[in-house]
């Protein structure tokens, strides 16, 4: 574990605080990022260590309390307040992860990422969560904060009981949309929030539309989507909703699919929204069901075909590895990318997924006339180098499941997932109503 209690960062501040921020280079900018990450992961640290004494001291009839003393001495807002409080109640109860902030290498988000979880599992179920405090830790050190949530959700959705149906249960009671006009701008708002079945069937419905829209000239964005949005709801008006198909895009692993969740299960809608087991299953019988069946590193095991752009196969199969633009910390929605030959088309690139990459404009428009270049290994692990040839960041597939043998015979695994996979379709295949 980490050798917290001897960390020191008065150097490293230090170095903070003599930077010539003006005349710095790529190099010293990006060293004294990650220099000021690990200073503000460890005055987290001390954050919640001072908040968890505040509380020792209000119990002994001394002082306000977290929340107060934060509030008041610390100059937080009620909700800033409260955020402390719980993250300072979440290293209460895993050690690991407050030494792993007072180290510098485990961020307040990591932490936060792993209280969220935990208030949502029955009570009785917490303590099997901070057991394993010291394998989140050792994780959280290696993973960003985004891929680090899902891999903490996903093994708290395995500690439930019922594999998610109650949480589902709770969200689908919680499913609302209001709508009203703004006095100030005159504009209609519209505001929120979807289970994740009925969402994921509402983002699939406006990937489509924003893809005909697309078609003719349209750009990707929020404008875009709220045209999209408006066009299937007056469509679905005129021609009735019983005609109103939307795609559902799901994502499971083979071992999911066909023997149960296990340490590293992906079960999700295509935005990745973690669905239980059982409700995937449900779902094949009575909607139109799309299935990215992935291997245990996180690729589909079935891919496209060979032609000049990518079919629509291909970017349900691309969607359901990335979320976002694959370039390192960018967060532009998958439906705002254009999908990118790692090797070009005209230089003999094929079309197939090993030769395919999500990117923004922004990052397209880097590589094809700003001189970056990017690699693709087998696994889906993204190099990116500088115009200059430095290297600059290195990216992980997000859906990479933690801890995997990396020498694994993959095309063993692929043909036997093939096969588990045609079984398993053959004893579950959906009635077609007559």
């Amino acid at each position: 574990m980490f050798d917290s209690g001897m960390v020191d960062m008065t150097e490293t501040v230090r170095q903070l605080a003599a930077v010539d921020v003006a005349a710095a280079p790529v190099g010293v900018v990006e060293e004294r990022l990650s220099a000021l990450a690990r200073v503000r992961a460890w005055l987290d640290g001390v954050e919640a260590r001072l908040v968890h004494r505040a509380d020792e001291l209000a119990a002994a009839g001394s002082g306000a309390g977290a929340t107060g003393s934060l509030a008041v001495a610390g100059g937080c807002s009620s909700a800033r307040a409260r955020q402390v409080a719980a993250r300072a109640a979440t290293v209460d109860a895993a050690p690991e992860l407050g030494e792993g902030l007072s180290a510098g290498v485990v961020s307040a988000e990591h932490v936060d990422a792993v209280g969220r979880a935990a208030k949502r599992l029955p009570e009785q179920r917490r303590g099997a969560l901070f057991e394993r405090a010291a394998e989140l830790a050792d994780a959280a050190a290696t993973m960003a904060p985004d891929a680090f949530a899902k891999h903490v959700n996903r093994l708290a959705a395995r500690l439930q009981v019922d594999e998610g149906q109650g949480r589902l249960a709770e969200q689908q009671k919680a499913t609302e949309l209001r709508s009203w006009s703004d006095r100030a701008s005159g504009m209609l708002k519209v505001a929120g929030q979807l289970d994740p079945v009925l969402g994921a069937r509402w983002l699939a419905g406006i990937a489509e539309e924003t893809d005909r829209l697309a078609a003719d000239g349209w750009a990707r964005n929020h404008h875009t989507a709220a045209h999209a949005a408006v066009n299937l709801i007056t469509r679905g008006r005129d021609r009735g909703p019983a005609q109103v198909v939307n795609e559902l895009v799901l994502v499971i692993d083979a071992d999911t699919l066909t023997s149960g969740l296990h340490d590293h299960s992906i079960c999700e809608t295509e935005h990745g929204t973690t669905l239980p087991p059982e409700t995937l299953r449900q779902l094949t019988c009575s909607a139109a069901i799309c299935a990215v069946v992935q291997d245990s590193r996180g690729v589909p095991i079935w891919a496209g075909v060979n032609a000049r752009v990518a079919n629509r196969a291909q970017r349900r199969a691309l969607r359901s590895m990335y979320r976002t633009c694959a370039w390192a910390g960018c967060d532009r929605p998958f439906d705002w990318c254009q999908i990118h030959h790692i090797q070009p088309w005209e230089h003999g690139g094929l079309t197939e997924l090993a030769n395919l990459l999500p990117l923004c404009w922004e990052h397209h428009h880097a590589v094809h006339q700003g001189r970056w270049t990017i690699d693709l290994a087998p696994d889906r692990t993204l190099t990116i180098r500088r115009p200059d040839g430095h290297h600059h960041a290195t990216v992980t597939l997000p859906t990479l499941p933690a801890a995997r043998d990396k020498h694994h015979h993959a095309r063993r695994e692929r043909q036997l997932a093939r096969d588990r996979l045609t079984r398993h379709l053959a004893r579950h295949r959906p009635r077609v109503p007559t």
